[in-house]
């Protein structure tokens, strides 16, 4: 049963203004869907929605954002030998390794994975999922075809990049720096999935100084608590949250 974020701090009809509001959609790729193992219930079912939402925006203010990575890359159970798909892998860990526990072909050496568990603490070890050059790590063509730009993250070998701003361990994507040189100050999201990669790159417009309106019924969610938590520190944080039939073709 999909699960969505069910608040609403906003009333009324909301209509973007042409050139400083944008788009931005978020890992819209059957990777999050099922039957992939990443997938999350009620995604599949968001791509034509979503197609609509995307067209009440101008052609170049239109972006979405992609999860790709190469092939060994830290995020992926399969860089490692003999951990489990799912396992947290901390720092701690790593350091009381006594025999190497990275696979022939990973693209990242001891010292960088040290130095991002460094920064983040743990490693949440996926499945295989948007691996470059495969199915699912494609963008919904429709969506992909009409957006303005698509913008990757993850692609760094030894970094993961939940959010559309930075990546996990701090460093820019670069991509409020594409969008103040094109005048944009406010950010229309919504995408795959909210208490992660959706959320997250809400938060993190919000402190990148956008105003941040989140599209919550086109976001499914992994579980209701963790909607409600994402959506307690967008509004916090002074974003708004709202849903698909607010929002008026741009003017």
């Amino acid at each position: 049963m999909a699960v969505f974020c069910t608040r609403r701090t906003l009333e009324g009809l909301i209509v973007p203004r042409i050139g400083t509001w944008a788009f931005l959609g978020i890992d819209l790729q059957s990777t999050f869907c099922k039957p992939y193992p990443l997938g999350v219930d009620g995604c599949n079912e968001q791509f034509g929605h979503i197609l609509r939402l995307m067209r009440k925006f101008p052609v170049n203010r239109r972006i979405v954002t992609r999860d790709i990575h190469p092939w060994g890359h830290v995020s992926l159970a399969s860089s490692f030998i003999g951990y489990a798909k799912f396992h947290d892998l901390t720092l701690s860990e790593v350091l009381a390794w006594t025999e190497n526990r990275i696979a022939a072909h990973a693209l990242f050496t001891l010292a960088e994975l040290i130095e991002y568990l460094t920064i983040v603490g743990f490693q949440t070890l996926w499945p295989d999922h948007a691996i470059e050059g495969e199915d699912d790590a494609r963008i919904y063509a429709d969506i992909e075809r009409e957006s303005t730009i698509t913008w990757n993250k993850g692609n760094r070998p030894h970094r993961d990049s939940y959010s559309a701003f930075r990546d996990n361990g701090g460093d820019s994507t670069r991509l409020d720096e594409y969008e103040r040189c094109r005048g944009i100050t406010t950010n229309v999201v919504t995408g795959f999935v909210f208490d992660v990669c959706d959320g997250l790159s809400g938060l993190h417009s919000l402190e990148y100084g956008f105003e941040t309106y989140m599209v919550t019924d086109l976001s499914p969610a992994i579980t209701q608590e963790g909607a409600d938590e994402m959506a307690d520190k967008i509004k916090a944080a002074g974003g708004h949250l709202i849903t698909s039939d607010q929002i008026r073709a741009a003017a």
